[in-house]
C-alpha cells in the first residue's frame, strides 16, 4: 500500500517503479481514493503513445473501469462554456455506442474533437455547445470514417 501511495503521489505507475518499464498502466489506491488515469496528448491519441498520467479522485470515474479510463485535454472553444479551453475530460474508451445527446471524443485522422452526438433519420448530428459553431450532419456511411474514442464521463476544469 505504501508503494501505491508513492506511485500516486509522484504520478508514476507501479510497473515503472518496480521494473522501469514505460508501459502505460492505471493505478488505484483504495485508502487514498485516488486513481492515476493515462493522459493522452491530442496530437498523438493512441494508447501506445501514452506516457504520463493524471491523478484524480476515484469518485470522478462514476463507475468506469479504470482500465478503460483515458484523460485528454480539450483544446479550443467549440464546447464552451460547458467545456472551456484547456479543460481535462475523462473518457470511457469502452463506451463507444452513441446515445442521443451525450458527449463523445471523436477522431478522424489527426483531428480530435469533443462533441455532442445525436441521431438523425439518415445519420449522425455532430454538435458543438458553442452556438458560434454550426451543427454538422453526416450520413452513417460518412460517419464511419470517424472513430468514436469514448464517452465523456467527467470534466476537470483547469482554469
Amino acid at each position: 500500500s505504501h508503494l501505491r501511495a508513492f506511485c500516486t503521489l509522484f504520478d508514476v505507475s507501479l510497473e515503472w517503479l518496480s521494473t522501469g518499464s514505460t508501459k502505460a498502466s492505471v493505478n488505484f489506491d483504495s485508502k487514498l481514493g485516488s486513481v492515476s488515469v493515462p493522459f493522452a496528448e491530442i496530437q498523438n491519441l493512441t494508447r501506445s503513445a501514452i506516457g504520463s498520467h493524471f491523478v484524480i479522485d476515484a469518485s470522478f470515474l462514476d463507475g468506469v473501469d479504470i482500465k478503460n479510463a483515458l484523460c485528454i485535454e480539450v483544446i479550443g472553444n467549440a464546447m464552451e462554456p460547458i467545456l472551456p479551453d484547456l479543460s481535462l475530460v475523462i473518457i470511457d474508451t469502452s463506451d463507444t455506442f452513441i446515445k442521443d445527446g451525450k458527449y463523445y471524443v471523436l477522431k478522424q485522422g489527426d483531428r480530435v474533437w469533443v462533441k455532442i452526438l445525436s441521431y438523425t433519420s439518415s445519420g449522425i448530428r455532430v454538435k458543438s455547445f458553442n452556438t458560434d459553431y454550426k451543427d454538422e450532419i453526416y450520413t452513417f456511411q460518412e460517419f464511419a470514417k470517424f472513430e468514436v474514442m469514448g464517452k465523456v464521463k467527467c470534466q476537470i476544469t483547469t482554469r
